[in-house]
């Protein structure tokens, strides 16, 4: 009986039979597959984290930068305070205000950060850069002018602005073929 109901089958179109070497072929395509597609992700993963980790250093440096140059701003109204009241009741430019304020300047430069004073007319302008990195600074420029003609005067931001220099051998501008 058991000839019978295959040889029926057979008859009708019969049944599509793979054996079991078929299937083993399969099961490692498929796991071929997945092994590859495994790599390619912590691949990407790893690249990834490199990128995430690079971003955090750059942040974390301008900050670092911005936070001193924050500090050093914090330092000149100080110092400029200090003078205000050393000189309390007599007029600033009878006193040599702006040269003693002059003269207390280079405190505020050390190895990180470049001082820059000028002068024009009425104004005093007071910058500092600070390095970063190899390729980025921090340039602040502020007007000490109002704050010398009055205790309440401000401190006025000019500039605060972070500066990347080209990557040598880099152009500028996006490059198109054939052009």
């Amino acid at each position: 009986m058991g000839d019978d109901s295959s040889s029926r089958r057979r008859e009708r179109g019969g049944s599509f039979s793979m054996g079991i070497g078929g299937a083993s072929i399969l099961v490692v395509f498929v796991i071929l597959a997945l092994v590859a597609l495994a790599t390619l992700s912590l691949a990407s993963a790893g690249a990834e984290k490199r990128l995430s980790d690079q971003a955090m250093t750059v942040l974390v440096d301008y900050y670092a930068a911005d936070s001193y140059g924050e500090r050093l701003l914090a330092k000149l109204d100080e110092e400029l305070e200090r003078l205000w009241d050393q000189n309390q009741g007599e007029s600033q430019e009878e006193q040599g205000y702006r040269q003693s304020l002059l003269e207390q300047l280079p405190m505020l430069e050390d190895a990180q950060v470049s001082l820059t004073v000028e002068e024009e007319e009425e104004k005093l302008l007071i910058g500092w850069t600070l390095q970063i990195d190899d390729r980025r600074t921090l340039e602040i420029l502020v007007d000490a002018s109002s704050r010398l003609q009055s205790r309440e005067g401000d401190l006025q931001r000019l500039c605060w602005k972070l500066v990347v220099a080209p990557i040598e051998g880099e152009e500028d501008g996006m490059q198109i073929i054939g052009s």
